[in-house]
């Protein structure tokens, strides 16, 4: 199962192969040496989400080695911690290209080759792709175009009945940095950070029930955002059932929500 991040550490039951996919090679290495370990199949390759080319090469890799795959979780992102206006152009168009890019990339590689026997697309998003966020501007901003572009390519996927399964995980935030985070990103004085969020379950859910049809969009936030998260939904419901009976030979909303 290729994944543009890495799997929960110990496999889970079934027989599922992994295959990880990340710019790390010694990180991924060691992490399928820990699957193995644990009676677990995994193997890896080393490739760049922002780059289309080698994307598809790694995803070559992946049907060599363990045949067509049935899912595929893309999890990469970058963040940077400065205000909009003071944000390097570079450092900004460089963010896009992993969080925005790297979907895009994902998707042209992953729902052509799940297509033909059906299958999950994943995608690890955030709950910034809902609200703006200062100090994170870049990073919601990129957030905000992934949720535009999963929303609508599960739509046009619907309106042509295949049988591709999308979702969208939007976790919440951390209350505290990694250490990797504080060599690399722009932290902001105290005096303009704004009050971290504090989730209410202390990891996000695996991605793996998503790997089955019929979960769409899942929220893993704090009790404050359950309102939002409702809201949301119907909106969503709402918006992609109107949408869906603009494409031509698309499904009605009963058939489509049997589908989905």
């Amino acid at each position: 199962m290729p994944a543009s991040a890495l799997p929960p550490r110990r496999p889970p039951p079934g027989g599922a192969r992994f295959f990880l996919i990340s710019r790390n090679g010694p990180a991924l290495q060691a992490i399928c040496d820990d699957i193995a370990s644990d009676g677990g199949v995994a193997a890896f390759a080393v490739a760049d989400v922002g780059d289309a080319q080698a994307l598809s090469a790694a995803a070559d890799a992946a049907v060599a080695a363990f045949g067509p795959f049935d899912s595929w979780v893309h999890a990469a992102g970058v963040a940077i911690y400065a205000p909009l206006l003071e944000t390097p152009v570079d450092e900004h168009e460089r963010l896009f290209r992993t969080n925005y890019w790297g979907v895009v990339n994902a998707s042209r590689v992953a729902v052509p080759a799940l297509r033909p026997r059906g299958g999950a697309f994943v995608v690890v998003g955030s709950v910034a792709s809902d609200i703006g966020t200062p100090v994170l501007g870049a990073y919601a901003a990129s957030k905000h175009a992934v949720k535009g572009f999963i929303d609508s390519l599960r739509i046009e996927l619907l309106a042509e009945r295949a049988p591709v399964s999308v979702t969208l995980v939007r976790p919440a935030g951390s209350a505290r940095l990694s250490p990797n985070m504080r060599r690399t990103t722009r932290v902001p004085p105290p005096r303009s950070r704004l009050p971290p969020i504090r989730p209410k379950w202390p990891h996000a859910p695996s991605s793996m029930p998503f790997s089955t049809p019929g979960v769409r969009s899942s929220w893993a936030a704090s009790a404050r955002f359950s309102v939002r998260a409702r809201s949301s939904r119907l909106a969503w419901r709402t918006g992609s059932r109107a949408s869906c009976r603009l494409c031509p030979g698309s499904p009605s909303a009963g058939e489509r929500l049997e589908q989905s």
